[in-house]
């Protein structure tokens, strides 16, 4: 059964209701039990595209995180950040010695 948006031509208050048919015959007011109501216009319910996160912007925002970090010239914190945003190794090892800390502990 669809969801369907209503108007009360009484006491004019607006709700849902489900029903079986596109008609509105024995829709009743919630408010004021009247029986006189409109169906609405209601887009249907779609998800838009770019709503919702997903790894592409996770993954952009751990690398917003590395830059921020050595912008700041905080090499340690943007090593470690380019580790949990998972970039290559060299990229890791390059921001480490620059922090001065061997990245391998040899």
């Amino acid at each position: 059964m669809p969801l369907y948006d209503f108007r009360c031509s009484q006491c004019n208050a607006e709700f849902e209701q489900w029903v079986r048919s596109f008609d509105a015959a024995g829709v009743a007011c919630p408010s004021c039990q009247g029986t006189q109501v409109e169906r609405l216009f209601s887009p249907p319910g779609m998800i838009r595209v770019g709503t919702q996160k997903g790894p592409a912007d996770e993954r952009r925002a751990k690398d917003e995180e590395v830059r921020y970090y050595e912008k700041r010239k905080d090499y340690l914190r943007a090593a470690q950040a380019a580790e949990k945003a998972g970039q290559l190794d060299w990229q890791v090892k390059d921001l480490y010695q620059k922090a001065g800390k061997n990245p391998y502990g040899i």
